[in-house]
């Protein structure tokens, strides 16, 4: 669908806060205002209004702290009719500065959760898939030179990692891990992954070939899905299967093997599928999954692709990777906000009433421009006075999204 100035005129009309943005309800963020103690420090710019401001950073063409500080005084893109500052410089520079970044995560969760609701039930498919994936995946965010002592990066610059796991059929994050940016992806990853329960399978490339990881995966009764890693010594124990070399959805199946790998705590037996795709790449894939054809198992991993265009769609259309400020605080907040913007956008794809697509929603969330703002302060501006029916449930389920820091 074209982004035109119709399009402009439905969404308007339609009313955005209630198509997006009710997912950020005040009673809920208040109730985290409390429990994170965010208004502990404030001078005046409350945590609300901070979280009202930093959504407006991300969807709007701001690149800094300065130009946001500048959009919020008298007149100008933010407040054009106001008389007075909505915040001023300092009291903002400062809530960035010390204003806990915990709040925004515990949001964040919130607002992850409420989209996933959103999401229409899938429809069941012919071909058999596994029951939960998730994927892995890491990017590196270039900062500012002055936080060089916080996040370092490769060859003395400063950088941020951005560690994801993200569901398959949503694409929704749910797990985050920010870490310096010359950190290995390997060091991090048992921390996205979900102990608690078993079933899962995770795919994930090449850079976290790990034994350990295996080992712990499939006695944990989880799933993976990876690519053999180069000069890794293995040795072929059956060849289940040699293909004629037919193509079928875009691979050409060669052999399906049962290897045998030396982990530290033993034998590892797996199961080795080599393919071609359509650009001549020669597939390598190493998977626990037994009971999934070949080409099922190259299907599966070829889905790994969606966090490489999540993370292109972060980068690019949400332009996360353009943002100059000099405080780690800052970072986290901005880097939470604009996860907070990717979920908004897939709530309007969600909701939407014809095909609407990622980059779509994306472009008409920041097209809106001032209209944004003004809907995000609809939708977190006092609420009407509403007494609860009695018996009805006040508590929200509990979170399941985490973020750690490690610096």
């Amino acid at each position: 669908m074209p982004w035109t100035a119709r399009t402009r005129g439905h969404c308007r009309q339609r009313g955005l806060e209630k198509q997006v943005f009710s997912v950020v309800g005040r009673r809920q963020i208040e109730k985290r205002v409390r429990e994170h103690q965010a208004d502990k420090w404030c001078k005046k710019f409350f945590a609300v209004d901070h979280l009202r401001v930093a959504l407006a950073l991300v969807l709007l063409p701001f690149r800094s702290l300065r130009g946001l500080a500048v959009a919020v005084q008298a007149g100008g893109l933010l407040n054009p009719g106001g008389e007075k500052p909505l915040v001023g410089r300092s009291s903002l520079i400062d809530a960035f500065a010390h204003r806990s970044w915990t709040f925004f995560a515990a949001v964040y969760q919130d607002v992850v959760e409420a989209v996933r609701k959103r999401r229409p039930p899938p429809t069941p498919g012919r071909r058999r898939t596994a029951r939960s994936i998730k994927l892995i995946d890491a990017t590196t965010l270039p900062l500012i030179h002055r936080l060089v002592g916080v996040f370092l990066g490769t060859q003395g610059r400063a950088a941020a990692k951005l560690n994801l796991r993200i569901d398959e059929p949503t694409h929704l994050p749910e797990s985050l891990v920010v870490t310096a940016g010359r950190w290995h992806e390997r060091r991090t990853v048992e921390r996205l992954m979900d102990w608690s329960q078993g079933g899962i399978t995770y795919i994930f490339d090449r850079g976290y070939f790990c034994l350990r990881l295996f080992e712990r995966l499939i006695d944990t009764g989880h799933y993976f899905v990876t690519l053999l890693k180069d000069g890794v010594t293995f040795w072929t124990l059956d060849e289940r299967k040699r293909f004629r070399g037919r193509w079928q959805e875009g691979f050409q199946l060669l052999r399906d093997s049962l290897v045998e790998l030396a982990a530290p705590g033993g034998h590892l037996f797996l199961r080795l599928v080599e393919a071609l795709d359509e650009e001549g790449h020669h597939w390598k894939v190493l998977t626990n999954h037994f009971d999934l054809s070949a080409l099922e198992v190259c299907v599966l991993y070829r889905k790994r692709w969606a966090i490489e265009n999540f993370f292109r769609a972060l980068k690019r259309q949400l332009n996360l990777r353009e943002y100059a400020v000099a405080n780690a605080n800052a970072v986290l907040i901005i880097i939470l906000c604009t996860l907070m913007a990717y979920c908004l956008a897939q709530a309007l794809v969600f909701g939407a009433t014809r095909p609407v697509t990622l980059a779509e929603a994306i472009q008409m969330l920041q097209t809106l421009s001032a209209w944004v703002f003004a809907a995000v302060t609809h939708a977190l501006g006092p609420p009407a006075a509403q007494a609860l029916p009695p018996g009805s449930p006040s508590e929200e389920a509990p979170l399941l999204v985490t973020l750690l820091l490690t610096s």
